[in-house]
């Protein structure tokens, strides 16, 4: 290789580094699971040994002093930033301004790169819901519309949504009160970057709760609430403001209810001292047993990041999925490196299987496609197949019940079975964004607080 670039050096301008292949561009294009910032370094660093012309080097780099580190110690002469300039196009600009704690840093999480992979469904990026809208929307990731009117806005809850509207519509100079009632601004993400290689997830909250605190200074009118009592109709009733927006979240259900039968688990649930949900792994204030089993509904990281968990910390870890493991991690370049991941730590798959019952001590688990292909009638309220006869025990202490996301949304529903009160209260509207009206994955959750926020004075924003 190096022989290759002090060859052809004289016939270039710079040598633009990336290592491996096409097919394991994940290993480049490193998610922050797996890869820290520069992590190409051991081998871009024999560049220069073959060449006198400027070299290029990526490895997600948003960390200023890490990029002048490694200038200053030969290894390249140019940053290469391509995530990083996505989830902040401004990246050079406030680096030159040394606005350092205005950088809308990358995560890592390699959505981008997913809708890429998916075949180029619309272009997302978790941190930066201006991204691939710029034309199509006309939306500018520094500079925003001022207010069109006086009306004040209420948020319940300050999750990826609710944190994102709040921070245009403030950016927009609206006066804007967010409510929550956790201690720290972020929602899920306070949850999900506890879990193992997903920490860097964490910077999408450290960006929100910065811009959030400098706006509130700049508008002595706004107002962040946190660790406050969960607001009730009545709360948001008499509140005051004219507009409210519910960004209240989704939690995972403790009952098992998956896409598969659209009903709980019998014996699923999450009061019992054997039976987690996600939520609850995350606050750690469980016991679990030796031998866990995660029951998985889900395609993306939630299963395989708490089997890690466990695995590391010496459990016996089995994980039932339907219809894999982390499909939709194939997208994010994380697959291959999760499945070894988990092999290495004696995780134990078994796919294609669905859960039928919860006992302490055991669950029962199926074959989903063990119902035959043959299909017949067999009369009204009768399955066109026949009985699943593949079910089993497997034995276990803990179970987790990774099956489906509910929206936190009965704050909405009670606002609007009482729209009659809401003129002699003063309230023009109230909107439900991102998993409060439906879950979803992080990035589309921030770009729906995003687009309400840029559009509450449009007709019908809700939609």
């Amino acid at each position: 290789g190096l022989k290759f670039v002090e060859l052809a050096s004289p016939y270039l301008d710079l040598w633009d580094v990336s290592i491996g292949d096409i097919t394991e561009w994940g290993e480049d294009a490193g998610p922050s699971r797996f890869y820290k910032i520069g992590h190409q370094n051991d081998w871009v660093r024999f560049i220069k040994q073959a060449t006198n012309k400027p070299v290029v080097g990526v490895g997600r780099y948003y960390d200023p002093e890490k990029m002048l580190e490694v200038v200053n110690a030969g290894i390249v002469d140019i940053i290469g930033a391509a995530r990083p300039s996505i989830a902040d196009p401004w990246l050079p600009r406030k680096l030159e301004e040394g606005r350092i704690d205005d950088i809308r840093t990358c995560i890592g999480c390699n959505v981008c790169i997913s809708r890429w992979e998916m075949g180029g469904v619309p272009f997302i990026c978790t941190q930066n819901a201006t991204a691939g809208e710029e034309y199509r929307r006309g939306w500018h990731p520094e500079k925003f519309e001022p207010a069109k009117s006086e009306h004040d806005v209420l948020i319940v809850g300050a999750g990826p949504a609710g944190s994102e509207c709040a921070r245009v519509l403030m950016e927009r100079g609206y006066t804007v009160h967010l409510v929550d009632s956790s201690d720290k601004i972020g929602g899920c993400v306070n949850g999900i970057s506890t879990l193992p290689g997903l920490a860097e997830w964490g910077f999408h909250r450290d960006y929100r709760e910065t811009q959030l605190n400098k706006l509130v200074k700049k508008n002595k009118k706004c107002q962040i609430a946190l660790g406050v009592k969960p607001m009730t109709a009545d709360d948001v009733l008499e509140y005051g403001a004219s507009r409210v927006v519910i960004a209240t979240g989704a939690k995972w259900s403790a009952t098992g209810i998956n896409h598969l039968t659209q009903r709980p688990i019998p014996g699923a649930d999450a009061s019992l001292p054997h039976v987690l949900t996600p939520e609850q792994v995350y606050e750690g204030k469980k016991a679990v047993g030796k031998r866990v089993l995660i029951v998985n509904y889900d395609p993306y990281y939630t299963a395989p990041s708490i089997a890690e968990k466990y695995a590391r910390a010496g459990h016996e870890v089995t994980v039932a999925t339907v219809p894999g493991l982390a499909a939709y991690m194939e997208y994010t370049l994380e697959g291959p490196n999760v499945q070894r991941t988990l092999r290495e730590l004696g995780v134990k798959i078994i796919g294609e299987t669905g859960c039928s019952r919860v006992e302490e001590g055991r669950v029962e688990l199926f074959d989903v496609w063990a119902d035959g292909y043959k299909r017949e009638y067999k009369g009204t309220g009768h399955l066109p197949r026949r009985e699943n006869s593949s079910h089993y025990w497997h034995e276990c202490d803990t179970v987790i019940l990774v099956t489906s996301r509910r929206s936190e949304d009965t704050l909405f529903r009670e606002l609007k079975a009482r729209k009659d009160e809401w003129e002699k209260n003063g309230i023009t509207d109230v909107f439900v964004i991102g998993d409060a009206e439906a879950p979803r994955i992080i990035a589309d959750a921030t770009f729906d607080g995003h687009r309400l926020a840029r559009e509450i004075e449009d007709e019908s924003p809700q939609h």
